[in-house]
This record gives C-alpha cells, sequence and structure tokens, in this order.
C-alpha cells in the first residue's frame, strides 16, 4: 500500500492511501483506497477490479494532492 502526505494551502495536511484494486461480488464498482467510506464497508473482498468501474469517491480521494 502507498501512502503519501502533501503540504496544502492554509496548512493543513491531507493523505492518499491507494492500494491494490478490490471489490465485491454483489457490488457494481471496484475500489482502490483504503480511505474510501463504502470500499471499507466491504468485508469479504474479492481481489482485482472485477471488470468493475472505480468508484467516484477512490476516484476523488486519489486526485487529491
Amino acid at each position: 500500500m502507498e501512502f503519501s502526505f502533501c503540504q496544502k494551502e492554509g496548512d493543513s495536511m491531507s493523505k492518499k492511501a491507494k492500494g491494490k484494486p478490490w471489490h465485491s461480488k454483489e457490488g457494481t464498482e471496484h475500489h482502490d483506497n483504503s480511505l474510501c467510506t463504502e470500499g471499507k464497508k466491504i468485508v469479504q473482498r474479492l481481489e482485482g477490479t472485477g471488470q468493475k468501474p472505480l468508484c467516484q469517491e477512490c476516484g476523488r480521494l486519489n486526485r487529491l494532492p
């Protein structure tokens, strides 16, 4: 898992926690950021994308500086 800490304007800190993708059998999206609220809820994680699109929250978290 990759962690990076970035200085943002106003002296606040942000962090990213991008890792290997996972999905659930029932879900319609895959996740790759351990800070994702929905991704954290998946108890039985399956490795990989499952050929599903990336969840919007993971995408947003991944774009943070």
